[in-house]
């Protein structure tokens, strides 16, 4: 006699085994009917949709935070650049004679800009990037939490036939 299922081998606990035992002491239920169902069930897109949800969760979670790392790198960039592009242009050459006291006053400068990026940097509330947050980053960006709680419930049953 052929047939079309194939056979497999499972090891379980003692304790899984006997109430393998049990459940399959009803009439007209096997262990392998049993172990048919339980591994369609564990198996099941539902039972995969609720697997893989958590990991949506820590994904959509990471894609924000990389998201706000690159904008405020993006700012940090464009505001040292726009300092930079602002000192060359306006202020001119001194002469061959005031070379080292301009080197001083630079550096003198130089300490007091690093001293102020030191403390805005330090600040924690930073308005700076909640602002650019606000505008550049939309809710529609990202799933909502209704969107993930939906990705955590069973997909509706599918019409025909098992």
């Amino acid at each position: 006699m052929t047939t079309k299922l194939k056979r497999i081998q499972v090891y379980a606990t003692k304790e899984l085994h006997k109430r393998l035992e049990i459940a399959a002491s009803h009439p007209k239920v096997s262990k392998s009917e049993i172990v048919k169902r339980a591994l369609e069930l564990y198996l099941s897109e539902e039972q995969e949709a609720m697997r893989n949800n958590p990991i949506l969760r820590r994904l959509d979670r990471m894609t924000r935070e990389s998201e706000k790392l690159r904008q405020r790198l993006v700012v940090l960039s464009e505001a040292h650049a726009l300092y930079v592009r602002y000192f060359l242009t306006l202020v001119p050459a001194p002469p061959n004679e005031e070379r080292e006291a301009a080197r001083a006053e630079g550096a003198a400068r130089f300490e007091s800009y690093r001293e102020a990026l030191e403390t805005i940097l330090s600040d924690r509330s930073r308005y700076l990037f909640d602002g650019v947050e606000d505008a550049l980053i939309g809710k529609s960006d990202f799933f909502t939490n209704e969107e993930l709680d939906r990705l955590h419930q069973p997909a509706p049953a599918r019409g025909g036939a098992s």
